[in-house]
């Protein structure tokens, strides 16, 4: 079989002069899930959140989890090979030809090897800290500014009694992490001015994991890892949904986490970070 050219051609993407949360339909939008009908709040959020500090796109994302081969006569892709595979192949496409032989090494694509061998993989990409110099401009946008906020939007409407539902196709748990320390700060600061003041709670959960969302305590804020968890330390929690087979795989249980969120009655939804 001969592989197809990808002709699309291709688009200069340049960033917004001003900032997301202070643009006009942004700051509309969050006075509108502020407003007392909304009894929850749900941030979607795709690679866009946290690529402001992993750096990582999707052809990145599959390199790292797909590493090549140093030897030319070896049998594994070499970064020959897989160069050749993304200007022929989208990045599903090229994860699931890779995976092949991660799979072959470890007996089988469902075994617990391979999706160790890809979180090995993935971990010191995912929270590798950029050195950049103080002032750039990239250093500016590696700051990870827009996770601080959107924790910041999640720990605000926690502690106003709403329920919050922060759902991501990302791997990573910086955005996680944020928020727990976040809210142990914040915890801080309402306690000295008020002695009852509670602990804003977190939980996380897993697509196939089966907790109605739709009945999460005021003042919780849920974390939805769609396509899986690589933490920085420790196994992932699920499946990595990486390839064709991942997405295959996978796909009922998600439409159903996602449709689920959707139908929720009184509830605020804000997109950041995603295409769709």
């Amino acid at each position: 079989m001969t592989p197809v050219r990808n002709n699309r051609p291709s688009t200069r993407l340049r960033r917004s002069p001003t900032p997301f949360f202070l643009q006009p339909q942004t700051v509309d939008a969050l006075a509108a899930l502020s407003s007392p009908g909304i009894e929850r709040l749900v941030i979607y959020c795709g690679a866009g959140t946290t690529i402001d500090r992993t750096g990582l796109g999707w052809k990145e994302l599959i390199d790292q989890a797909f590493p090549p081969v140093e030897e030319q006569d070896s049998d594994l892709p070499t970064a020959n090979d897989i160069r050749f595979l993304h200007r022929h192949f989208q990045p599903p496409e090229v994860a699931s030809i890779l995976s092949q032989y991660v799979a072959e090494r470890h007996g089988g694509y469902y075994k617990p090897g391979y999706r160790d061998e890809i979180a090995k993989n993935l971990v010191p990409a995912l929270y590798f800290e950029k050195r950049v110099a103080p002032g750039q401009a990239w250093g500016r946008f590696m700051a990870g500014r827009l996770g601080g906020n959107i924790s910041r939007l999640a720990i605000l409407a926690a502690s106003l009694g709403k329920s919050v539902i922060v759902a991501t196709t990302n791997f990573d748990d910086l955005l996680e992490k944020n928020i727990t320390e976040r809210i142990s700060l914040d915890y801080l600061a309402r306690l000295r001015d008020d002695p009852q003041a509670r602990p804003v709670k977190t939980k996380r959960l897993d697509t196939n994991q089966r907790i109605g969302l739709a009945k999460l305590a005021p003042g919780t804020i849920a974390l939805v890892y769609l396509h899986g968890r690589v933490p920085r330390e420790g196994s992932p929690s699920s499946r990595v949904v990486l390839t064709e087979r991942d997405y295959a795989d996978t796909r009922k249980r998600t439409v159903g986490r996602l449709s689920e969120i959707l139908s929720m009655p009184r509830t605020g939804f804000l997109t950041v970070g995603a295409s769709l």
